[in-house]
């Protein structure tokens, strides 16, 4: 209610206001033209009230939230050092393979070039998770795994290889169930899967490593529940009700 009135007091008709325009996808000119007009606006203009100006101005047909993602990355980028520049320029400019292997190995490179900044200028919040996603041409929620994995101490290259489909030998299962039995109670299955990826080269993706703990989980259960069954019973013995004889009830007649 309160964007409808503020939409109508900018004199965006009725219509217009209440249209849905949250999935509309734009050509880069509108973004490039909604740049050089953020470029343009008075800094005490609220992004509110500049995406208003740019709908009835502009003609400007997106949602408020993409508009203001522009604004904050446009601010964020302003205030950039020179060498975050040079990193984010890099990035943008460079020429990426047609052939996905090729283009697997060129993103490998940049990531142990360039990921350490780049994840630095996410803590700073200098960049989002969507553009670093688009820098390296990887989705947003890889990024953010990318940099847990970094974190538990493996290599952004390695980190970012495929490894959906690689066959784990028995032997590395059998290392993998009495390393999970050994481990901490507390510990996740993320932080368990890059543990045995960095000490013990666990070749499989994160998705194989978690129905693995999510079965040994189960047959933790079953164990526990047939240990509790085949206890002994603890209630007590069974009293027969004493009988009374029919020379007692005869001579209490």
């Amino acid at each position: 209610m309160d964007y409808l009135r503020a939409a109508l007091k900018a004199g965006l008709p009725i219509g217009e206001a209440i249209k849905d325009n949250r999935y509309a996808r734009l050509p880069d000119e509108v973004w490039q033209e909604m740049r050089r007009e953020h470029a343009r606006r008075d800094p005490d203009e609220s992004d509110r009230t500049f995406y208003f100006r740019m709908r009835m101005t502009k003609g400007f047909s997106g949602c408020e939230g993409a508009l203001g993602e522009l604004c904050r990355r446009l601010r964020r980028e302003a205030a950039m050092s020179a060498a975050e520049r040079r990193v984010l320029d890099e990035l943008a400019a460079f020429e990426w393979s047609d052939d996905a292997d090729e283009a697997d190995h060129q993103r490998g490179a940049l990531l142990e070039k360039h990921f350490t900044a780049v994840s630095a200028m996410l803590s700073s919040e200098t960049i989002g998770y969507a553009q670093a996603g688009e820098l390296f041409r990887v989705p947003k929620r890889h990024v953010e795994y990318i940099r847990a994995a970094v974190a538990a101490g493996i290599a952004p290259r390695e980190a970012a290889r495929k490894n959906r489909h690689v066959r784990v030998p028995d032997e590395c299962w059998a290392r993998m169930k009495r390393e999970y039995e050994a481990a901490e109670s507390g510990e996740t299955d993320r932080a368990f899967y890059f543990r045995m990826r960095s000490e013990h080269a666990f070749p499989a993706c994160e998705g194989i490593m978690s129905r693995f703990c999510r079965r040994m989980r189960k047959e933790k259960l079953a164990r526990a529940l047939a240990s509790w069954t085949a206890r002994p019973s603890r209630a007590p013995a069974h009293r027969p009700v004493p009988q009374i004889s029919a020379t007692v009830s005869a001579a209490g007649v």
